[in-house]
């Protein structure tokens, strides 16, 4: 027993004296940092650079995989108790450069030249092959990767390698195979390949015996990590609304995959697809536990409404009274006031003088007011004799196209209803009155301040 004990008490002073890790760093500045992560993301050590060689100080990891992040940027590492490890790097070129000595430098070395197998683009992390890689159909591209696949294994088994970590490399290998027959389609995407397809299900058969919402396996390896955040991604991205997503993200178990998913619904979100990108935004909102992600998506997201709202001031015909053809984008520089209503709105008729005398008191400043009818077409006389005996000097326009789009793209639900949009064409306030101080007290903060 006493035995035991001793060898315990030496595992773990091993542990915690034992390991040592060093860095030789190239072309970086002094004040610079990079982090130290676990597979969950979660940041062991942040580090800011005071010397670029330098010994980590007070540092005892366990052993497993980790990943080494500098920027948008990453290598996965694996680190033991034991180990004196020195890693060396240009900052420049962060990832070709790695290299490791000393104790751990031959499974460091292996799994940087595994990832060295990757693409050499300029993608943020190197998740495909080659583009030659794809060409040809799923049976091809089976041929390739098990041999991809069996060149790893023998590297593994050459019997250079320390035993444990071939071990759990074994098992990160066979969930990294899953995630490349995963990211088939996504490569066959990214590549812009013309036979892009949807995998079979023979082809996909080896992820039906994965449970991918497993915390331990999450934790552990970092193939099972990207492999379940993948999947994830891909049920929620062919969800066919946001309550199907709501119900699918909330179904799952680990927080950490369900932070790492969101984070990948942040990599989605895009000016292309604006209408997915507010429902990742409303996913990230409600969903995230790092504040720093949902602020990143909120300005990501104003960003895409920004070049929308600019879209949608070109998007809508209006005619004149002389039956003209205007859009709202010849404002563009402008803000925008507009009064939406119809000509069987009786009080509507009522605020032109309201309007008018808005337009007076901000004439001064970069806001526009405009009465916009949505009458039916064949009422375009009606609304003309309506302006010319009311408010024939005011700014009025006749809406010439689909309405309904017109409505859902402003929130329109009632007559009147008027709209505030910002000099890009932003919604800033679609609840105003137009005989309200509210309407003013927002005005004055615009331009007065």
């Amino acid at each position: 027993m006493k035995k035991i004990v001793t060898c315990l008490l030496l595992s773990s002073i091993t542990s915690l004296f034992g390991q040592k890790i060093f860095f030789n760093i190239e072309n970086d500045t002094i004040g610079s940092t990079f982090s130290i992560r676990k597979v969950t993301n979660e940041v062991v050590r942040n580090i800011t650079l005071k010397e670029l060689n330098f010994e980590l100080e007070k540092i005892s990891l366990d052993e497993g995989y980790y990943y080494l992040k500098k920027e948008d940027e990453e290598v996965v590492l694996y680190i033991k108790p034991e180990h004196e490890l020195t890693i060396k790097f240009d900052s420049e070129d962060f990832r070709n450069s790695m290299e490791f000595s000393g104790k751990g430098a031959s499974i460091n070395k292996f799994l940087s030249e595994k990832n060295a197998s990757r693409l050499n683009g300029n993608a943020n992390t190197r998740k495909y092959f080659d583009r030659e890689f794809y060409e040809g159909d799923e049976n091809a591209y089976l041929r390739k990767i098990d041999g991809y696949y069996k060149g790893l294994y023998g590297i593994l088994f050459s019997g250079n390698l320390d035993k444990d970590f071939v071990d759990e490399e074994m098992k990160n290998l066979q969930f990294g195979y899953s995630l490349d027959l995963l990211r088939f389609e996504d490569a066959k995407s990214f590549y812009q390949f013309k036979d892009s397809i949807n995998p079979s299900k023979r082809f996909l058969e080896p992820l039906s015996h994965i449970h991918f919402d497993t915390d331990h396996l999450f934790e552990k390896y970092n193939s099972y990590a990207e492999l379940s955040i993948l999947k994830w991604r891909k049920d929620l991205e062919n969800a066919e609304n946001l309550k199907m997503m709501r119900d699918i993200l909330s179904s799952i178990r680990t927080d950490a995959l369900k932070q790492g998913v969101l984070e990948s619904l942040f990599e989605l979100m895009s000016k292309d697809t604006p209408k997915r990108t507010r429902d990742y935004y409303s996913l990230i909102k409600s969903n995230s536990s790092t504040l720093e992600l949902i602020a990143d998506a909120r300005v990501k997201y104003d960003q895409v409404r920004l070049v929308e709202a600019s879209k949608n001031l070109s998007k809508f015909d209006f005619l004149t009274e002389n039956e003209e053809e205007v859009k709202l984008s010849e404002y563009k520089g402008n803000y925008i006031l507009m009064n939406i209503w119809a000509s069987w709105c009786e009080t509507c008729v009522e605020d032109f003088k309201t309007i008018e005398k808005l337009k007076d008191d901000y004439h001064d400043y970069n806001i526009v007011f405009v009465n916009i009818s949505v009458d039916k077409k064949e009422d375009f006389e009606k609304w003309k004799n309506i302006v010319e005996k009311t408010n024939k000097k005011g700014t009025h326009l006749f809406f010439n196209g689909s309405k309904g789009k017109f409505v859902k793209t402003y929130n329109i639900s009632s007559f009147p209803t008027v709209v505030l949009l910002s000099d890009k064409g932003k919604i800033l306030n679609d609840k105003l009155k137009i005989n309200s101080k509210k309407t003013r007290k927002i005005l004055n903060k615009i331009f007065i301040k």
